[in-house]
């Protein structure tokens, strides 16, 4: 009796409309498409550029006594450099 009624859904096809959003790892699955498909050497160099990264960190660390702790600050340091370079491709 005193319930809401419900809206009928409008179909809009107004070109202004904004598209759905893609969550991020739809997005992050379709830049390695393209970059397989355009560049594959991207692939590799961001690899690459991880393990020299993370091993450099390693390796600084065994210098100055502490290979496991700075090993594991390197990690993500690796990961956002290995990044940054495949988001250029």
């Amino acid at each position: 009796m005193f319930g809401r009624k419900k809206k009928e859904a409008a179909v809009t096809t107004d070109k202004n409309a904004a598209p759905e959003k893609q969550s991020q790892l739809a997005v992050l699955k379709d830049a390695y498409k393209l970059v397989r498909k355009e560049s594959p050497a991207g692939i590799i160099y961001s690899i690459l550029i991880f393990v020299v990264v993370l091993v450099a960190g390693i390796v600084f660390g065994k210098s100055i006594g502490h290979p496991i702790y700075l090993g594991l600050i390197s990690l993500p340091l690796a990961f956002l450099i290995a990044f940054f370079l495949f988001t250029r491709f």
